[in-house]
């Protein structure tokens, strides 16, 4: 299952795919953006949240890493990262930009959105107290959380 459904193999094929950069899949440039596209997968796959949903209400009785792979297998990641792959760059206009210029911008692309992270609102607190000043950082969080 590595083989077919891993993130890295996964990017592989589809930047090999959408874009036309040549048959040879051990150029460099190719490689290492598909390289950079698994690591933000696996950035994405430690998200607290989405271990959860991967994990299910089943638990932990599978080991996690066999449970992602079975999670992109079972959703098909390869069929949406091909399209994102055949859109992606026509979408960045670099259409006509060589090879391994796209592979590299192809996948800076997806590792931005693969990393997108809610942000997280908070305030400084100051007090002031007679001489002394202290500050206190706090986090605004949702109701019943």
């Amino acid at each position: 299952m590595t083989g077919v459904a891993g993130p890295a193999n996964v990017a592989l094929r589809a930047l090999a795919r959408g874009a036309t950069y040549g048959p040879d899949l051990r150029a460099s440039a190719v490689r290492d953006a598909a390289c950079r596209i698994a690591w933000a997968f696996r950035s994405l796959f430690g998200v607290p949240e989405i271990m959860a949903l991967v994990r299910g209400k089943s638990g932990t009785e599978r080991a996690y890493w066999r449970r992602v792979l079975g999670y992109c297998l079972d959703g098909n990641l390869q069929a949406v990262m091909d399209e994102y792959g055949h859109v992606l760059p026509e979408w960045l206009g670099i259409l006509g930009a060589p090879p391994s210029d796209r592979a590299g911008r192809v996948a800076e692309a997806m590792s931005s959105a693969l990393t997108i992270r809610a942000p997280l609102y908070g305030y400084d607190a100051v007090r002031v107290a007679g001489e002394s000043v202290s500050i206190e950082s706090m986090r605004v969080v949702k109701p019943g959380r």
